[in-house]
C-alpha cells in the first residue's frame, strides 16, 4: 500500500542530508535497486575499488560468501564539501 508514494525517495534524501552534515566525502550502498538509486545521483562502482568499504558490512552478513559473489550492485554518490 505504500509503494510509489515517495517515502523511500526521502528517507534517503533524508539519510544523504545527514551524511553530508557529517562532512563525508562519499556514501556507498549495496542495493538490488540499481535504477532507484541512479534517480538519486549514485554511481555504479567496482566492489574491487571499494573492498575497504564493504568488508565491514559484508563479513557480518548471513548470506556472506564473498562480496564478489553477493548480487547486489555497489554505488556510491559523491558529496560535495
Amino acid at each position: 500500500d505504500h509503494r510509489r508514494k515517495g517515502l523511500a525517495t526521502a528517507l534517503v534524501k533524508t539519510a544523504i542530508e545527514r551524511v553530508a552534515s557529517m562532512n563525508a566525502s562519499e556514501i556507498v550502498v549495496l542495493t538490488f535497486c540499481p535504477d532507484f538509486f541512479s534517480e538519486l545521483g549514485f554511481q555504479m562502482a567496482r566492489k574491487e575499488d571499494l573492498m575497504h568499504k564493504l568488508y565491514m558490512g559484508c563479513v557480518n552478513c548471513t548470506k556472506y560468501d564473498s562480496p564478489f559473489t553477493c548480487p547486489e550492485v555497489a554505488m556510491t554518490l559523491e558529496l560535495d564539501g
